[in-house]
């Protein structure tokens, strides 16, 4: 047996700024006994004990504590703010006041010790009050048999747990380890400071693994001022469990968030599986590929994380034949949830954007075997229009189409003319009159007239060389088009509108009307009389000056 590092925290009197000692005690309980049933009966109360005098108190509402971690007591007036208030959301918590804790190396093992006194408010203060002059708790780590246990001693009671698997042992240790109400900044009396406690932890762990004729690993994550201490230890656990898995940066932050945000499944978070796969002769990495039906090669192994478990079986999961298209696939998948994250949640449509891309993918691999995904992705907006305007070809242009072989650099240019040219009965389509009402007008000798009819739109597609002819039989109440003609009837340009937005807007040759200022200015002009905002980066407009009235 070896003793690693020792620090210790607090004392017998409340002086913080000396030894680290709390000063307030406080936790959260929904005691019928203290409710106040009468302005707040659905919710429960804070309850506290001063240190410093002994006084106890019970508060409806803890606003000064979450806004500004400041808590008064109202016995003595002594103000206790930050790390000088232990806060349990548990009532069962035990809120500790004096701790060593010590880094223990044995043979087989190291040992996490942590020794500590502390008080117990229970479900009410004033009945259920109890001071424990000896809590031991442990963190044991077998590195040989990479099993990880936590124990902890309180009176007569004993709770023992399984740790190790990241989603699960957060919420299980949450308030009942005492690592949970030590921020990381916390005043240390003496010792190593907790940078130099989780270092000599991790030296340790790693030098037991190699011992055990493992790879040494980088064992570190950063995480929130709050959380780090437990997160980091709690990480550790993770590693030891399964060695050759990465590390979860997420530990440090929110993991609900990262779990709903990276779709982990079940079958992930129940890390039994995974032990059962292991103890079948697979490694971490093997188990992963086989619950996910994943090559196991080095590409994939390179990729083989947990936050990219998901675009990573979306992506092999389309059975494509090339691994290199795959990949493309997979790194295009990263790249939406990246760009996912600065946008705002209502306007978050990852899942939907990834399979569109596919389907646009799968569809033009069939008119062009030798495409590559990242040629689609590269010009997505070009490729999205063409598959619009290949869904609406009739018979013969289809037909015109399969005998001509068009070039995918011409394909669109040559269906807004093929699909213009489609003979067929006039189509008015379904538009409320107010909504036409209110998008008729002229501005500046310009007209601005909805579209109403299919004629209309052939005549815009011609003139214009756009790919409007696709929208047939998407004009209705929800999307209209709106074409702008000059005294002379030229058409000039035209707009897509919908959800009371102005979405794109093109003159000729599908080019941006940013490009013309007169018709660009116009525009702006039109949306703020029509109230409609402006939603596309085709309209170069003074931010600093006109959003506001046009939004």
């Amino acid at each position: 047996m070896k003793k690693i590092a020792e620090l210790h925290i607090g004392g017998n009197m409340p002086k913080y700024n000396i030894s680290g000692s709390p000063t307030l005690f406080l936790n959260y309980t929904e005691s019928p006994t203290l409710k106040n049933k009468q302005n707040y009966p659905e919710v429960g109360v804070y309850q506290g004990c001063c240190y410093y005098c002994g006084g106890r108190f019970v508060m409806t509402r803890a606003w000064s504590f979450f806004s500004e971690e400041t808590v008064v007591c109202p016995c003595c007036g002594k103000k206790s703010t930050h790390n000088e208030i232990m806060y349990s959301r548990d009532n069962q918590g035990i809120l500790p006041y004096m701790i060593r804790i010590n880094i223990i190396e044995f043979t087989g093992k190291i040992e996490l010790r942590l020794n500590y006194s502390g008080v117990m408010l229970g479900e009410n203060i004033f009945e259920n009050f109890t001071h424990l002059n000896k809590v031991t708790e442990k963190y044991i780590f077998n590195i040989a048999d990479s099993t990880v246990i936590w124990q902890r001693i309180a009176g007569e009671e004993k709770l023992e747990y399984e740790i190790g698997y990241f989603n699960e042992d957060f919420e299980k240790l949450q308030n009942k380890s005492v690592l949970c109400f030590l921020q990381y900044d916390h005043k240390i009396k003496n010792g190593d400071s907790f940078t130099g406690l989780l270092k000599k932890l991790r030296e340790a762990i790693n030098r037991k693994a190699v011992q055990a004729g493992l790879q040494k690993k980088s064992l570190f994550i950063n995480g929130r001022r709050k959380t780090r201490l437990l997160t980091s230890v709690l990480n550790i656990a993770h590693r030891v469990r399964f060695w050759d898995c990465e590390n979860i940066p997420a530990l440090g932050n929110n993991m609900k968030e990262f779990l709903s945000e990276k779709k982990i499944t079940k079958k992930l978070l129940d890390m039994s599986i995974v032990e059962f796969w292991q103890s079948q002769g697979y490694s971490y990495q093997e188990t992963l590929c086989k619950m996910y039906n994943l090559p196991n090669i080095k590409c994939v192994r390179k990729e083989l994380q947990v936050a990219n478990l998901h675009n990573l079986s979306l992506a092999f999961r389309l059975r494509e034949r090339n691994i290199d298209i795959t990949l493309q696939i997979y790194n295009y998948f990263k790249s939406v949830d990246f760009k996912n994250q600065f946008k705002p949640y209502y306007e978050r449509h990852s899942e939907r954007d990834k399979k569109e891309a596919v389907e646009i993918y799968n569809e033009f691999k069939k008119l062009y075997p030798k495409i590559s995904f990242n040629q689609i992705a590269q010009k997505y907006g070009y490729y999205e229009d063409c598959l619009h305007l290949l869904k609406n070809m009739d018979k013969i242009t289809r037909q015109l189409f399969e005998k001509n072989k068009i070039a995918v650099s011409k394909l669109h240019d040559w269906l807004s003319v093929k699909i213009a040219e489609q003979k067929g009965r006039e189509m008015y389509f379904d538009v409320p009159d107010h909504i036409l009402k209110r998008l008729d007008m002229q501005l500046r000798n310009y007209n601005l007239q909805p579209i109403i009819k299919n004629s209309q739109l052939v005549q815009a597609a011609k003139n214009l060389k756009n790919c409007c002819a696709g929208y047939k039989n998407r004009i209705n109440s929800k999307l209209q088009l709106v074409v702008i003609t000059d005294d002379n009837g030229k058409m000039r340009a035209l707009l897509e509108i919908r959800d009371n937005g102005i979405y794109q807007a093109k003159v000729f040759d599908n080019k941006c009307v940013k490009t013309k200022k007169e018709i660009n200015d116009l525009i702006i002009d039109f949306a703020e009389k029509a109230e409609l905002k402006i939603c596309t980066t085709d309209i170069d407009i003074d931010i600093t000056e006109k959003m506001a009235d046009v939004a």
